[in-house]
């Protein structure tokens, strides 16, 4: 008897093995690279093409490419390759998007480091979110941290100062926390750029350092470099000239010989501004050009719009203010056409500037109204007040004009006397508005004076911050045994008892306690079951003995004692630097407007009324 296997049946065999055997070796070269990826991400590198390419470009399936296109994120972000990496990561985006797979979409965010261009920062911002959800819903805090850290850099360096401060502090905790050093330089540069954007100078420094000793740690003389040039730049917005040279030159003597030609530039900028407001013009001017030179060479449009803007500066300083205005806006114009909206307005403020020195107060209005449309964030008190001088400015030169030209019709027309006329009625009128508004303006002071008057008596007194409620020393005394049996029952398990009016009052005791030690009330996500865990007793029953003993939610009570932080940093004299959004996120709150809003319900009056009040003395 003779046995035949059919054609179809043998075809069939030698596929399955080919695909068995090409499955195999694909499996072994994954795990090579795995091996490879932290000290040669070149061979790495290799490895993983020879895997991709395997059986015509097609792996065991979409799950096996997606994990060595992980892979090749690393070793690319391993070899500094910024732009392989953000190329590699949408390939990984669009696959896992077909899969459903949102961890590899978090994870292909990872290797994200530095300055990206615009355009794929609002492709990466789409998936931050979620990445950040994924992340702390499995625990995975370090990838939380990274993610963190990423969206905080992308807000900061858009100039959204305030929104990216919630998730750099979040980032550096949980850096902190898992003590890992790596990522913390980058949120400790992060951090110190928003103080510094926010003109708290003083407290970015700290950042800064702490950024250097991270550095130091990983003994990356780059890191090194940027963290003291950050401070030196600092340094020099606050006028100490001498102590800023110090630390640009450490930044240069940290550098290695070959590398860091970018960061050298930066220093060699700032050297010069340094130059520039001593009033060495002569060295400015050189080194700003020798700047540009090497900017024009790297092609990078950011450092060429950075040495145009310091030459420009010093044209205007020597008198060369056509050339200057001609440069900054050839300068403004790339800018604005590569997307770069932070530095696009950096270089309008100071294009105004040049207006106002060449006398071109419609000009210099225009580029004001600009700069609002570009971020009313930005555009804060010192700016506005800076655009209504200018529009009073040009309105004064307007009426000017508007009053020779009258002028000379009336000498033509001999109307003289007419216009005087109408003169002393227009001063006669404008006499009788202004007696008004003052008594106006005098019975409106006197109401915001009593309302802060009566803030300030209650302030100090945790049960006034919010409407009163019975404290316990208003209660029945209770006999002297009994009042002890309570206690020690209230000790043991009366905090469960709900409806108790001693229940009650021990809880809330307790709350007053914690709010006084430990100061809850400054951290912007608190919850009431934050409290609830710090002080063993259940949520639930916080907000009922808050309720019960304060007459209030606990989102109002919280608050209260938010407002009286806020108002005690206000009368602090050396707080009146500070800005009102550094304030309200020193206090607890998230947002300006947040703020403002609670401000006014608990004292009656705005925030930046009661800050006069104190800069007066208390009188406004």
């Amino acid at each position: 008897m003779s046995f035949r296997l059919d054609t179809t049946v043998i075809s069939f065999i030698l596929l399955y093995a080919s695909c068995t055997s090409g499955g195999r070796q694909a499996t072994e070269l994954e795990r090579q690279a795995e091996r490879l990826l932290a000290t040669n991400p070149d061979s790495a590198l290799e490895v993983i093409d020879s895997s991709l390419k395997l059986d015509g470009g097609k792996v065991a399936g979409d799950a096996a490419q997606i994990r060595l296109l992980l892979m090749r994120q690393q070793a690319y972000a391993g070899q500094r390759l910024m732009d392989s990496v953000i190329s590699t990561g949408v390939r990984i985006r669009r696959l896992a998007l077909l899969n459903g797979d949102s961890l590899s979409i978090a994870k292909s965010l990872l290797p994200v480091r530095g300055d990206v261009s615009m355009a794929d920062q609002r492709e990466l911002e789409r998936f931050l979110p979620g990445a950040a959800r994924i992340f702390a819903a499995r625990g995975m805090r370090y990838e939380e941290g990274v993610i963190e850290g990423l969206t905080g850099a992308i807000a900061t360096r858009k100039g959204q100062f305030a929104g990216s401060m919630k998730h750099l502090y979040r980032a550096r905790d949980i850096h902190e926390g898992l003590d890992s050093v790596k990522p913390l330089f980058a949120v400790y540069m992060n951090i110190g750029n928003n103080l510094s954007g926010m003109k708290d100078l003083r407290g970015s420094i700290g950042f800064y350092e702490n950024a250097a000793q991270v550095a130091r740690k990983l003994n990356d003389s780059i890191r090194i470099a940027t963290a003291l040039m950050n401070e030196g730049v600092v340094r020099s917005d606050l006028r100490v000239f001498d102590s800023s040279r110090l630390r640009f030159n450490e930044a240069l003597a940290s550098l290695p010989a070959r590398g860091g030609e970018y960061a050298r530039m930066q220093i060699d900028y700032n050297l010069a501004t340094v130059s520039q407001r001593e009033g060495d013009m002569v060295a400015a001017e050189a080194v700003f050009r020798k700047v540009l030179e090497e900017a024009n060479t790297m092609g990078d449009p950011f450092a060429v719009g950075m040495a145009n803007s310091g030459l420009a500066g010093v044209l205007g300083k020597t008198g060369r203010v056509g050339a200057a205005i001609q440069l900054m806006e050839s300068t403004l114009r790339q800018q604005e056409s590569m997307g770069m909206g932070y530095y696009t307005f950096e270089l309008t403020e100071k294009l105004v500037s040049l207006y106002k020195l060449d006398g071109r107060y419609r000009d210099a209005l225009e580029m004001k109204e600009r700069m609002k449309v570009l971020s009313d964030s930005l555009a804060g008190a010192d700016k506005q007040r800076e655009a209504r001088e200018l529009a009073v400015k040009y309105d004064f030169e307007k009426q000017e004009r508007e009053k020779a030209e009258l002028a000379e019709k009336l000498r033509q027309r001999n109307l003289l006397a007419t216009a005087l006329s109408l003169a002393v009625l227009a001063l006669v009128a404008f006499g009788v508005l202004l007696r008004q508004r003052n008594r106006y303006q005098r019975d409106l002071t006197a109401s915001y004076q009593r309302l802060l008057e009566q803030y300030r008596n209650r302030r100090d007194n945790p049960g006034t911050l919010v409407p009163t409620f019975i404290a316990p020393s208003q209660e029945k005394e209770e006999d002297t045994d009994d009042a002890e049996a309570s206690v020690a029952d209230e000790t043991g398990k009366g905090l469960d008892k709900e409806g108790s009016a001693d229940s009650d009052r021990l809880v809330y005791e307790k709350l007053l306690e914690h709010i006084k030690a430990d100061k809850p009330y400054l951290n912007p996500d608190l919850k009431v079951e934050h409290i609830g865990n710090s002080i063993s007793v259940p949520a639930r029953r916080v907000s009922q003995a808050v309720k019960s003993m304060s007459g209030l939610g606990f989102r109002d009570f919280v608050n209260g004692y938010r407002i009286a932080a806020a108002t005690r940093d206000m009368d602090d004299p050396g707080s009146e630097f500070l800005k009102l959004e550094v304030i309200a996120m020193r206090s607890g709150f998230n947002s300006r407007q947040q703020f403002r809003r609670v401000f006014e319900q608990v004292t009656g009056v705005t925030p930046g009324y009661y800050r006069k009040g104190s800069s007066d003395g208390g009188t406004v």
